[in-house]
């Protein structure tokens, strides 16, 4: 999910606290504000929801996105469509349509691509995901960032993932920026923020810097001592 400075689809985890997972919708981020969000705080990756046949050129715009999080070392992750994700040159997939769905994908772009499993809403799904070992588990709806603060079902299931298992998981934030310190005490590595961030009343640049800020000051001491050597 994170990056290396050599490798955008990398999957090591680059930091000690809760980090940020940008989702995008449709085509009003261009990659000037991409651009600008990225160059203001730390994005582990970012998440481009489908479907994408409604967009004028889905191949170009998000190629255009996928060479500008490259520029700043981050990956880019589509959901569910195949096609796309080899047209773009895309990092990676967000299967959320299903486990055969994710069986396939794992077996046809795993360990090469992210491979990723979303709207997981019981534990009995989590534990017969995480037994195909995706590269992380999602937590809410997909773009389901509709109130301010995340699903409690989420943060509820997500915290429970956490303490059994050791698959990486993101948690869906709320249309708040406070909404990611309330998903980085779950203990999970990665809140993801669309509307918080794109729909802000100052800007997203301003969003990515703030709440980085806010998990910098208030994520770090979540996780225990032994996870942070």
């Amino acid at each position: 999910m994170a990056s290396d400075s050599d490798n955008p689809s990398s999957k090591k985890i680059g930091r000690d606290r809760c980090r940020v997972i940008l989702v995008i919708e449709g085509e009003t981020v261009t990659p000037h504000i991409l651009h600008a969000c990225l160059s203001q705080g730390d994005v582990a990756s970012i998440i481009c929801r489908g479907p994408f046949e409604a967009l004028s050129d889905a191949t170009g715009f998000l190629s255009a996105l996928v060479e500008m999080a490259h520029k700043h070392d981050v990956p880019l992750i589509v959901e569910n469509d195949t096609r796309i994700l080899g047209r773009s040159g895309a990092d990676g997939l967000i299967v959320t349509n299903g486990v055969q769905s994710l069986k396939d994908a794992i077996a046809r772009f795993s360990p090469k691509k992210i491979v990723g499993y979303g709207n997981v809403k019981t534990r009995h799904d989590a534990m017969t995901v995480g037994e195909l070992l995706p590269d992380f588990l999602f937590f809410g709806k997909l773009g389901g960032d509709i109130r301010a603060e995340p699903h409690p079902k989420s943060l509820a299931i997500a915290g429970w993932c956490v303490e059994v298992m050791e698959l990486p998981v993101v948690v869906m934030g709320g249309t708040a920026i406070g909404s990611a310190v309330a998903a980085a005490e779950t203990g999970a590595e990665f809140v993801a923020l669309g509307r918080a961030v794109f729909d802000a009343e100052d800007s997203p640049s301003v969003a990515v810097a703030a709440v980085n800020e806010l998990l910098d000051e208030r994520a770090p001491d979540i996780f225990h001592d032994d996870e942070l050597t």
